[in-house]
């Protein structure tokens, strides 16, 4: 086919979003049948997001879906910055956040072969990829859902974001608690929560340190007294609230009677 009618090219270019010059030629290689040109570029963008794939991808955004009480934090990299904030690139990880929460994906895997918009997940990335000539990668998927509770969310930024689940539907408070988590970074609501793997470690790198002093008796009250001080640091309810030093995040928390269940702390990964 040598010539291809312009308002077929337009037709194209308004479905896939893909160039115009990649329209055409598609276009000419199959007869003007638009069907078949679709799969004529996602072939060839399955070629040039192979070409890609080895780029690094250092910017993007963490797209958030939530629902009552669950939410899905979606990590998705492209190359640069300025992909990072154009249309296509922010539409898609929404809405790839949106199908992980209506899925409860909770693998990148899962999520991949999951349909979007007549295709897959996988297919629209490709696609997209074609349109904006950068490598883009779901670098993870975060999906959690805590029965009877109301979740609130802090990002700050494009690159971090917390999710706080609350037992009462309190947004600012649950926001609040979500701020300090991404500042003070605790590993849990309270001792119970802390790994039992994280608390070997400490025991026993502060019984090394005691053991150097030469007094032997008082090891174990040495380490017990360590412990007791590396909870109040790690575990959030003991921490100083970042809004108000005095105060810890147990105290705010019970000026409105709200108790947190559980919260997730999200990076977006290189």
């Amino acid at each position: 086919m040598s010539k291809v009618d312009i308002k077929l090219v337009k037709a194209l270019r308004d479905e896939t979003g893909v160039g115009i010059s990649d329209c055409s030629n598609a276009l000419k290689e199959v007869g003007g049948d638009i069907e078949k040109a679709k799969d004529f570029l996602r072939s060839k963008g399955i070629k040039t997001a192979n070409k890609k794939a080895s780029r690094q991808t250092s910017e993007g955004k963490l797209a958030i879906a939530k629902n009552g009480h669950e939410i899905a934090i979606l990590g998705v990299n492209c190359e640069t910055d300025f992909v990072g904030r154009e249309a296509n690139f922010q539409n898609f990880a929404d809405q790839v956040a949106e199908v992980a929460l209506a899925n409860k994906a909770t693998s990148i895997e899962q999520l991949m072969s999951l349909p979007m918009n007549g295709t897959t997940v996988e297919e629209e990335r490709i696609a997209l990829i074609s349109r904006v000539g950068e490598n883009i990668q779901i670098s993870k998927v975060v999906y959690k859902a805590v029965e009877k509770s109301h979740v609130a969310v802090y990002a700050h930024g494009s690159k971090l974001a917390c999710a706080v689940f609350l037992d009462s539907d309190q947004e600012a408070i649950g926001r609040d608690v979500a701020m300090h988590i991404v500042a003070m970074q605790p590993v849990a609501v309270d001792q119970s929560g802390v790994p039992q793997e994280l608390i070997e470690r400490e025991r026993a790198v502060f019984a090394s340190q005691a053991e150097k002093m030469g007094k032997p008796e008082l090891v174990e009250k040495i380490v017990d007294g360590k412990m007791s001080k590396y909870f109040k640091e790690v575990c959030l309810l003991d921490q100083a609230f970042v809004k108000d030093s005095n105060l810890s995040v147990s105290a705010y928390l019970s000026q409105s009677s709200a108790r947190v269940i559980d919260f997730i702390r999200v990076e977006l990964s290189e």
